[in-house]
Formats: structure tokens, sequence, C-alpha cells
């Protein structure tokens, strides 16, 4: 990735946390930074949640924790860069 796209991504990181926090009061916001993801037991994947991408899409995806860090799903709809910004749970049925 070069400079131009990294400044685009992150410009674009940007603007969807600035709009998931328009559309989502604080006291009701429960999203959480793909960077600290779902909890689980090594060597399984995560219930699915509700995962936004740096390009603004969202997916119902799962989480793997492995012995050395664990990755999100990725889907074949993914793009190139594309990657997990935020999640958040499942509504409860």
């Amino acid at each position: 990735m070069n400079k131009v796209e990294e400044a685009e991504k992150e410009l674009n990181d940007q603007k969807v946390r600035e709009h998931i926090d328009s559309v989502l009061p604080d006291e009701e916001c429960k999203w959480k930074s793909a960077e600290n993801p779902p909890t689980g037991e090594n060597g399984f994947w995560t219930d699915n949640v509700i995962a936004v991408t740096n390009y603004g899409d969202a997916f119902s995806l799962a989480y793997y924790h492995g012995d050395n860090g664990g990755c999100w799903q990725r889907p074949e709809r993914f793009n190139k860069g594309e990657i997990v910004i935020w999640w958040i749970d499942k509504p409860q049925s």
C-alpha cells in the first residue's frame, strides 16, 4: 500500500467512525474496535457479530482465536484492502 492509499484508508476509517457516532447516541453505543475482538477460546471461532469495515460495509462475521493471534473472517465479497474496524454483538431475537 503506497502513501496515497494509506491516507485514503485513514480518511475513510475516520468517516466511518464519525458516521457511526452520529447515528448512535452515546448511551446506546456498544460498538467495539476490531482491535478488541469478541472473546473466545483458542482454536475456535466466536459466534457471529455484526462487523463494519473501513469501506462502510456491514457483515455478519466471526473471529478466530489462535495460538499466535487471531483473525476476522474474510468473505469473498471483501474488496482488496477491506478490513473490519468496528463490531457489535447481534441483537437478541
